[in-house]
C-alpha cells in the first residue's frame, strides 16, 4: 500500500500545473496520499478512520499538526531527520558543510496545504470559485523530502525517458513518411550533394563529427550535434536527408542500454 501511494503521490504531483482544467482533483489526489504515506510511516494505523477507511487530506493534516508541534507561529511543522548523523557523514562525503543545513527534515506546511484544500475543493463540490496557486505546488512538493515518498525525482526521470521514447518514435515516422514523399533515387541523389554543417575541423571546429548512417534511410547523412553523456558515440542530430532528428535524451537512453548490455555480456 505505501508503494501505492509513493508512486500516486510522484506521478500526480510531477504532472501537477496550476490553471490546467481538473487539476483541482490531481491535488488532492496527491496530497491525499502523501500526506497518507507519511501518518502511516510515523505513526503506523493513525492515517486508518473507525470504519478502516483513509483519512481525507484535511484530517491527515490535523493528525500531523497535533503531533508535531509548528516553528514559530508559521504554520509548519517539522518533522526531523531519522538520522542526523548519516546524513550530515553524507553531506560531508559529497562536498557539502555537514551541518544542520543539510538535514532531511520534512517541512509540512500545514496552513498553506490547507489553504490549497479549501481552494480546490471549492471548484471541485461547486462551491464557487477557488485557484491551486504555484505556493501549494511547491508546499506539495516538499514533501517528497520525507523517506516514505522520495519519488519525484524517479518519476520525473521516468517521464522524460517516455516523452523521450515517444519523441522519437514520431520522428521516424515523419522521416518515413518524407522518404516515401520524395522516393529512394531523390534521396540518394541528395546524399551524393550534402555538406556537414557540423565537420570536424582541428582548429575552427574541434567538437564536431563526421556524417554518420542514419538510423531511419540507411545513408551516410546523420549530422551529429554532440555526444551522449556516457561517451558511447550516440550523438543527438538531424539527418540531412530524410530530417530524423534525434535528441539529446533519446541519445542518453541508447548510450545507457548499451552500457547495461556490456555489464550484462561481462556478467
Amino acid at each position: 500500500m505505501q508503494q501505492e501511494r509513493r508512486w500516486v503521490y510522484a506521478a500526480c504531483t510531477i504532472r501537477l500545473i496550476p490553471d490546467q482544467p481538473g487539476c483541482e482533483a490531481v491535488f488532492d489526489q496527491a496530497l491525499t496520499n502523501g500526506l497518507a504515506a507519511i501518518v502511516a510511516a510515523e505513526w503506523p494505523g493513525a492515517e486508518i478512520d473507525g470504519k478502516g477507511r483513509v483519512h481525507s487530506a484535511a484530517q491527515l493534516l490535523t493528525i500531523i499538526a497535533e503531533r508535531i508541534p509548528q516553528e514559530g507561529q508559521t504554520g509548519v511543522h517539522v518533522i526531523p531527520d531519522p538520522d542526523p548523523e548519516r546524513t550530515k557523514e553524507f553531506a560531508r562525503l559529497i562536498g557539502g558543510p555537514g551541518d544542520d543545513s543539510d538535514l532531511m527534515e520534512t517541512r509540512i506546511d500545514v496552513a498553506t496545504l490547507r489553504d490549497g484544500i479549501a481552494q480546490t475543493q471549492a471548484v471541485r463540490h461547486a462551491r464557487g470559485a477557488g485557484r491551486l496557486e504555484d505556493r501549494h505546488v511547491e508546499a506539495l512538493r516538499v514533501l517528497d523530502i520525507h523517506e516514505s515518498l522520495s519519488s519525484l525525482s524517479s518519476e520525473e526521470a521516468d517521464r522524460v525517458w517516455n516523452q523521450a521514447r515517444e519523441d522519437d518514435r514520431a520522428s521516424i515516422l515523419r522521416a518515413v513518411a518524407h522518404l516515401d514523399l520524395i522516393g529512394e533515387d531523390v534521396a540518394a541523389q541528395r546524399a551524393t550533394d550534402v555538406d556537414n554543417p557540423n565537420a570536424y575541423h582541428p582548429k575552427h571546429n574541434p567538437d564536431g563529427h563526421d556524417l554518420e548512417e542514419c538510423p531511419v534511410c540507411g545513408l551516410d547523412t546523420f549530422c551529429v550535434q554532440g555526444i551522449d553523456d556516457y561517451g558511447y558515440g550516440f550523438g543527438p542530430g538531424q539527418c540531412l536527408v530524410c530530417t530524423y532528428t534525434r535528441s539529446r535524451d533519446t541519445a542518453d537512453e541508447m548510450a545507457l542500454d548499451f552500457h547495461i548490455a556490456r555489464l550484462s555480456a561481462k556478467d
